[in-house]
């Protein structure tokens, strides 16, 4: 299984308005048929001679409207999970704040692991702190939006493929992120650290990520990652390991969810939900009725009142999934 991640949109407040995350999953056993199809695509349709990366926003809507009519419809397993944020409803302040209080965590976290006597464990996390206290509220903004992006997209994949016809297509899930303003690799550990962060978070808010029963039952290749003598899954494998940045230049599944995000976003730009490229996409969208679509908001509400010492737990393995 692969699932690809890249946004559309400015996530800032200079020209206010939505951006868009999507995330496109496609099992192994139609991916190889996936990507000729998109090749054969830019060398008809768009006249290239030699392939290499188009993005959506150089696209004309003809051209939008033919890549998912000759890309994505062709495969029914073809899915996408979209995520939205909207700078007209969050204000940049809030950012700010939820910004600071998540590095003044971090930093509870690295005094934390030094007083245990791991000094490394500490130094990462202090460092990791000066990191997200750097963000811009742009790039906050969008490592907020991104991590929501991660969850939906695993919640969705579950569920979409829990036959066992996709079995197989889950011994090695890979979820390959557009590396965008994330160039070094001290960071891109960062950012790894920070989504199992946002995992513990995500599960004590709305419950762990729940998984089928039958999986367990027959023996799927995700639930060999049990914890030891439990029916709980550990995760580290998934997100510690299978779960990296890429360049879209070389990557041509981040290339189709490029092309994927633009049409939405292109469609709240314009403020045309009816926009025929993202009217043809309806069957392939989230619940396969074009929606829904998870708008990510951050208001006064999510300013925490108490201190950061509240906000650092001791995050178990049950914590994150459950086979329900």
């Amino acid at each position: 299984m692969k699932t690809f991640i890249d946004e559309s949109g400015e996530f800032g407040w200079k020209h206010s308005g939505k951006s868009v995350f999507c995330a496109v999953s496609v099992p192994d056993q139609t991916l190889p048929a996936v990507f000729q199809h998109f090749r054969s695509w830019k060398h008809k349709f768009i006249g290239l001679k030699k392939q290499r990366e188009i993005k959506g926003h150089e696209l004309t809507t003809k051209q939008l409207s033919s890549f998912v009519e000759l890309v994505v419809m062709p495969d029914e397993n073809f899915r996408l999970t979209y995520v939205a944020v909207d700078t007209k409803l969050t204000c940049a302040d809030v950012v700010d704040k939820i910004r600071d209080q998540w590095a003044e965590v971090l930093a509870v976290c690295a005094n934390r692991e030094k007083v245990a006597g791991n000094k490394s464990g500490g130094l990462f996390h202090e460092e990791m702190s000066h990191w997200v206290r750097g963000r811009s509220r742009e790039q906050f903004l969008w490592l907020m939006a991104l991590y929501a992006s991660v969850f939906e997209a695993l919640q969705n994949t579950i569920f979409r493929f829990s036959d066992c016809s996709f079995d197989n297509d889950f011994e090695e899930w890979d979820i390959a992120i557009d590396r965008s303003y994330i160039k070094r690799e001290r960071h891109m550990h960062f950012w790894i650290e920070w989504l199992r962060h946002q995992l513990g978070t995500y599960a004590r808010n709305h419950g762990p990520f729940k998984m089928p029963s039958a999986w367990l039952e027959r023996g799927h290749p995700v639930t060999r990652n049990l914890h030891a003598g439990t029916n709980i899954l550990d995760g580290s494998e998934l997100f510690g390991k299978r779960t990296y940045f890429a360049d879209s230049q070389s990557s041509e599944g981040i290339q189709l969810s490029d092309i994927c995000a633009n049409i939405l976003f292109r469609a709240f730009k314009n403020g045309a939900i009816s926009y025929e490229p993202l009217r043809l996409l309806h069957a392939r969208i989230n619940d396969g009725a074009g929606g829904p679509v998870r708008l990510i908001h951050m208001s006064e509400d999510h300013i925490w009142k108490d201190s950061a010492e509240e906000h650092v737990h001791e995050v178990t393995l049950k914590d994150y999934f459950t086979h329900k």
